[in-house]
């Protein structure tokens, strides 16, 4: 995906566009809910200063590297690219060598690293399943061409749909890219082509597992055509059917007139940066922003809108918003029997704290103690308005929370615990707003357009966990630890 996709997620799946279907809507939520499983396996690169890029569905690694020779073929052109893979503890190092050019002795000609092979995709109509192979604009989610989705019938609570990406190699680089984590790997033919297997490690101990996770790859190597694909799936489907899917999926040379999409390597490594160097980086040569805490009575400006807090309730009850409909949740309240009592109130859970490994000789993710929360419900009435004299569209408004360590100079912490899935529901997969009141219902759910001077009072609740409350601030920096603007409204109990 691309480098923004967190920002475009975290808005983007909450304030969906008018115009978008049903079916989209459900699978942006798909992606969004991939997406935060696998960032809850990352936040080791947080605090152990580690130099690693999401591990994501699909998360392989290619070192391609210059080989200054001919290969003479007398029949047919010869390889694009050779592959290797080697496995060390729990990770995979994938290394594909491509020659500097391949010359077809009958036709007298010459065939270089930038030549592109055109292939046309071949799959059959799998019971169960339906494929789309662009489901969204690339200001979605950054999906681009040669991306096909299997939608399994039941939906993504089905927990049996994959997914392939067709990459046609093209580039050299000249870093190591890996795949970490990995607690299964097995070298197998697809579609007669070499290719391996990969299961990822689930966050080991966590009662909170689903089928839903997307912890199963499958990475095939047409060499004789110059691309790679690249699949991934959920944990619900068996890894026998799996590999049967994938074998009734090939690729056949065509026209170029009737080639499928695909994705350059290049492009696909400038977007989806999946490979983690072999090296640790301290991180705190990087140029990061002083917090700005500010306090809760005073006023906030960030790009043209002011931000006053008019009001601060916390409470253990929301019946009363409950009963207000499902149009002022973030996701829709779902099944308040999981988290409220009949009365409204609001239930404990168990929430799980993670301890983190490296993905190398140590699982990313395992569960070190569990502990049951209270939660609370932290209402804020805010006044926001346009202090410009233009009119201001799409102003985001449903700011997320963030959480400050203690001590004389609070830094931002990342709590690193796994919580039901219901809960990241509610939370907005990132402690977003769980509810809002003045929600546009189908033009964008935190996404408010202002007229110059324009001033409207909003209400919106968050779900916090009760050891939390003395450590909330309202985040006001974009998600970018180097914004010049990094503004926290202190709300601290």
């Amino acid at each position: 995906m691309k480098q923004n996709y967190i920002k475009i997620l975290e808005q983007e799946a909450i304030d969906l566009p008018e115009t978008m279907s049903n079916q989209e809507k459900e699978q942006l939520k798909k992606k969004l809910q991939k997406h935060m499983e696998e960032q809850i396996k990352m936040r080791a690169k947080k605090r152990n200063k580690i130099h690693m890029a999401w591990k994501t569905a699909a998360a392989i690694a290619l070192t391609i590297a210059a080989v200054p020779t001919c290969v003479y073929a007398y029949e047919e052109i010869s390889d694009y690219f050779k592959s290797t893979v080697e496995k060390e503890g729990y990770q995979i190092e994938v290394n594909i060598e491509q020659p500097e050019e391949t010359i077809q002795m009958e036709t007298n000609t010459l065939t270089t690293k930038s030549s592109v092979q055109p292939v046309m995709l071949i799959y059959p109509d799998f019971k169960g399943y339906t494929v789309d192979d662009n489901i969204y604009e690339e200001e979605y989610i950054g999906d681009a061409p040669g991306y096909y989705d299997f939608i399994h019938k039941d939906g993504y609570e089905s927990g049996k749909e994959f997914d392939l990406t067709l990459i046609q190699i093209d580039t050299n680089t000249d870093k190591n890219f890996f795949i970490r984590d990995a607690k299964e790997m097995d070298r197998l033919k697809i579609d007669g082509q070499d290719a391996i297997y990969i299961q990822t490690n689930e966050i080991i101990g966590s009662q909170y597992n689903k089928d839903t996770d997307y912890g199963q790859q499958l990475i095939v190597f047409y060499e004789h055509f110059g691309y790679v694909m690249l699949y991934d799936a959920q944990n619900g489907l068996s890894k026998d059917s799996f590999i049967e899917y994938a074998n009734q999926i090939s690729l056949k040379k065509c026209e170029a007139s009737k080639a499928s999409p695909y994705e350059s390597l290049s492009n696909y490594l400038a977007h989806n940066p999946m490979g983690m160097e072999n090296t640790e980086t301290d991180a705190s040569t990087d140029a990061v922003a002083p917090l700005a805490i500010i306090s809760k009575d005073d006023v906030i400006i960030k790009d043209g809108v002011s931000y006053e807090l008019l009001d601060l309730k916390v409470t253990d009850n929301i019946k009363e918003y409950i009963e207000q409909g499902d149009d002022v949740a973030c996701y829709g309240w779902g099944d308040t029997s999981k988290y409220t009592s009949k009365d409204g109130t609001l239930k404990s859970y168990i929430r799980e704290v993670i301890e983190d490994g490296n993905g190398i000789d140590t699982p990313i993710g395992e569960i070190a103690n569990s502990e049951e929360i209270n939660q609370k419900f932290v209402l804020l009435t805010i006044k926001v308005k346009n202090t410009t004299n233009k009119t201001l569209d799409s102003i985001e408004v449903g700011n997320r929370m963030c959480y400050l360590s203690e001590g004389d100079e609070p830094q931002l912490i990342f709590p690193n615990y796994r919580i039901p899935s219901y809960l990241e529901e509610l939370r907005a997969y990132s402690d977003g707003p769980t509810y809002f009141k003045e929600a546009n219902v189908g033009k964008g759910f935190f996404l408010k357009d202002f007229k110059a001077g324009q001033e409207e009072i909003y209400h919106m609740g968050y779900l916090i966990d009760e050891d939390y409350l003395d450590q909330m601030v309202l985040c006001f920096d974009n998600g970018m630890s180097k914004d010049k603007n990094r503004n926290f409204w202190d709300l601290r109990q």
